[in-house]
């Protein structure tokens, strides 16, 4: 056990580095305001889903019909519930991590391991998370229907995985949005699913979409965490910022506090952080 914490540990201490103001401002190169870029009605409804996966299963079943299929996930920690919506085809499948942020950080391998399916490095955690649950959505979702995966932290990184997977195993109309979704893969991972359907929400102040900050080995080489997919940076009057790619440069993080476990930043969270920042951005694409 205590050799895990100390694996993981950069990862741990690269969250507290934000929180403590370990910052040097943020600077975009994206493309500012676009509604073009960015369909922020599809984004909240994604992220509604996503944080539904947080309620009771009869809360579930009420926000989104008797029809839904939830399954809980032991080893993992993992919930993930699918559903259709009525008139339009498409089918969900929304995972939801850990509902503690700490636990997410402390308990999970940041190790990278060679994932044989995708012939890629991933991380292993996020990895053996999504095997747990892979057969079971595969099992409940059709190969010609459009499928849409979100999630919020850990359960957007199993989805970005998720998502790899089935495209590699012929699923066609899938796609992904995920929210403050920490990192999957290496660089060379990030450039061979670079082409996927999978948009990354992130508030500006979130400090999980950059961790893992570096590789497990600390270098600077290939084999350093990197993201794919297209980033909505939300800042906090509702402005934000579409990019093509993570732009890793933009925080600076210096400090590293070490030994500090009880951390739950607000603007993680579904409902205090990304909630209030998408309903104001979706008044500003409505402009």
């Amino acid at each position: 056990m205590r050799r895990r914490h100390v694996i993981v540990g950069g990862l741990l201490v690269t969250a507290v580095a934000f929180l403590v103001g370990a910052f040097r401002g943020p600077k975009h190169r994206g493309e500012l305001n676009n509604p073009r870029k960015v369909d922020f009605e599809h984004v909240i409804e994604c992220a509604f889903h996503a944080n539904a996966a947080y309620h009771r299963h009869d809360q579930i079943r009420k926000n989104v019909g008797d029809g839904v299929a939830i399954r809980e996930f032991p080893k993992s920690g993992l919930r993930i519930f699918i559903t259709r919506s009525e008139g339009t085809g498409m089918c969900w499948v929304v995972i939801r991590g850990t509902a503690n942020l700490s636990n997410t950080l402390s308990n999970i391998n940041s190790l990278q391991q060679k994932s044989h399916e995708l012939q890629i490095n991933v991380h292993r955690g996020f990895n053996e998370a999504m095997q747990e649950c892979l057969p079971w959505v595969v099992e409940n979702i059709d190969r010609e229907e459009p499928v849409i995966l979100t999630g919020h932290s850990l359960g957007g990184a199993v989805a970005a995985l998720m998502l790899a997977v089935l495209e590699r195993r012929g699923f066609e109309a899938v796609s992904a949005v995920t929210f403050g979704q920490p990192k999957v893969t290496d660089r060379y991972g990030a450039d061979t699913f670079g082409h996927l359907k999978l948009l990354r929400v992130v508030h500006e102040a979130d400090p999980v979409p950059f961790v893992p900050y570096l590789a497990a080995t600390g270098g600077q080489g290939p084999n350093v965490y990197q993201h794919f997919g297209a980033e909505v940076v939300l800042k906090p009057d509702g402005h934000f910022f579409y990019l093509e790619k993570h732009q890793e440069d933009r925080i600076d993080v210096r400090v590293f506090w070490r030994n500090f476990t009880n951390i739950r930043p607000r603007t993680h969270d579904m409902i205090m952080g990304y909630k209030p920042v998408l309903e104001k951005a979706l008044k500003l694409s409505d402009k």
